[in-house]
């Protein structure tokens, strides 16, 4: 369906704009009415922010992509030491790869705090640490 053209005495359609923090219209703390809308805008992004994650780990496909990011993209569960061509540590390349752990880690322990069941579901289907030890079998004698 085409978009009908605007003409100049009309006003285009208003669409709902999003505005970074830093640009948003600052808000008069020190009157009630002005701590109550702060609070309200902060419970209402909070609350936006629990949904989102919610949603992400309420998914198999969510979980599996989220445990990609943190175990195979940040290393957040394993510590990387690499070595430059000669053998000998690289310092540098230590220093960057335990950036993206602690960013990984970082992560993982929000998802914690606003999701811890839906961290544990993904770690029993994606971490082999969670696996299951398989029973075994004892012969029967008789």
């Amino acid at each position: 369906m085409p978009i009908p053209p605007v003409l100049p005495d009309e006003d285009p359609p208003e669409e709902e704009e999003f505005i970074p923090a830093a640009e948003a219209e600052t808000v008069d703390s020190a009157s009630q009415e002005g701590l109550r809308q702060q609070t309200r805008r902060q419970k209402r992004a909070a609350n936006q922010t629990k949904d989102f994650w919610r949603k992400v780990f309420a998914d198999p496909i969510g979980r599996r992509e989220m445990w990609g990011l943190l175990n195979d993209d940040m290393h957040a569960f394993t510590a990387i030491f690499p070595a430059g061509p000669v053998g000998f540590p690289d310092e540098l390349a230590a220093y960057y790869r335990r950036g993206e752990q602690d960013m990984g880690l970082r992560l993982y322990h929000r998802w914690m705090a606003l999701q811890p069941d839906a961290i544990r579901q993904m770690h029993l289907e994606n971490d082999p640490r969670f696996a299951k030890p398989r029973r075994r079998r004892t012969p029967q004698v008789g």
